[in-house]
C-alpha cells in the first residue's frame, strides 16, 4: 500500500472515503498477520511504520476526494501521555482543521471497546485549500521520514511538523478526543458502568469554510491561476467582513 499514487486508485474524484487500514507488521509472532520480521521492510521503525501508513491513507484520500466530501479514518487515540504521540495526533488533526468543515469523534461501543481504536469523520471537504497548501506532497515527504528514520523523534522534522501549525484549539480538542476515548475504556472495563453505547462527539473545524465560500474558492481555482484565485477570494471575504461590521454599526440585517 506504500508504493501506491493517488492515480493508482480512482479514474474519478469520490464522494467518501474509508480509510481502515491496521499496521499489521507490529502483531506479536503467535498472532495471526504477516510475519514481524516484515516490519522493517515497510519503516526502519516499526514505530514510525504507523504514521507512514496513516500519512499515506490520508494522501491516497485527499488527492481523490470531490469538493465537499468526507473521510473517515482510523486513528489510535490511546497514547495521549506520550508526548510525541500526542503531538503526531495534534498534527494530522491540525490538517484536518484546514481542509474540512467539521470532524467527528467516532468510538464503537461493540467493537475494539478495550483499546484506543476510534474512528474520525470529517466533513466539507476544501480541495482549493488542500491543493494551495500542497498537502500531497506535505504528506509523501512525511511518508518518507516515517519510513526512513530510525528515531521517533526525527517524525518533528517531517513536513507535517515544519508546515503546519497546532493552534491552541487543535492542541484542546486532542486532548478532549483523547479524554473521551479513555472515559469510554474506562466504562467497558467498570462493570457497574458497563454499556455497548458507542462515543460520539463533533467539533466544528477552526477554520471552518462555509459552503458558498467553499464553492467560490473550488469555481475560482478552476478558471485561474491558484494563487490569484486565493487573493480574489481574500477579497471577497474582506469586502463581506466590512459589510457585515457596517451593518452591525448602523443597525441594518445584511
Amino acid at each position: 500500500m506504500l508504493t501506491l499514487e493517488p492515480e493508482d486508485c480512482c479514474e474519478h474524484q469520490v464522494d467518501l472515503v474509508i480509510s481502515d487500514a491496521q499496521y499489521l507488521p507490529l502483531r506479536k509472532a503467535d498472532q495471526p498477520g504477516p510475519d514481524p520480521a516484515l516490519a522493517k521492510s515497510q519503516s526502519v521503525n516499526p514505530a514510525l511504520g504507523i504514521w507512514a501508513l496513516l500519512f499515506q491513507q490520508l494522501r491516497l484520500g485527499l488527492c481523490n476526494l470531490r469538493n465537499g466530501g468526507v473521510m473517515m479514518f482510523r486513528l489510535n487515540c490511546k497514547d495521549g501521555n506520550v508526548d510525541w504521540y500526542f503531538d503526531s495526533v495534534c498534527q494530522v488533526l491540525a490538517m484536518v482543521d484546514r481542509v474540512f468543515e467539521s470532524m467527528v469523534l467516532f468510538k464503537s461501543g461493540k467493537s475494539h471497546q478495550s483499546d484506543g481504536t476510534a474512528y474520525i469523520i470529517c466533513r466539507g471537504f476544501c480541495r482549493c485549500e488542500f491543493e494551495a497548501m500542497q498537502g500531497s506532497e506535505i504528506l509523501r515527504k512525511s511518508i518518507m521520514v516515517s519510513r526512513y528514520e530510525l528515531e521517533v523523534a526525527a517524525l518533528g522534522t517531517s513536513p507535517m511538523f515544519r508546515r503546519i501549525t497546532a493552534s491552541r484549539e487543535v492542541r484542546a480538542r486532542t486532548r478532549e478526543l483523547f479524554s473521551l476515548v479513555d472515559d469510554a475504556i474506562a466504562r467497558y472495563k467498570d462493570q457497574a458502568s458497563f454499556s455497548y453505547a458507542s462515543t460520539v462527539k463533533e467539533w466544528r473545524c477552526a477554520r471552518s469554510v462555509p459552503s458558498l465560500r467553499r464553492k467560490v474558492r473550488s469555481t475560482m481555482g478552476s478558471v485561474m491561476p491558484m494563487v490569484a484565485s486565493r487573493l480574489a477570494v481574500k477579497q471577497l471575504e474582506d469586502a463581506a467582513q466590512d459589510m457585515e461590521d457596517l451593518s452591525k454599526t448602523f443597525g441594518v440585517q445584511a
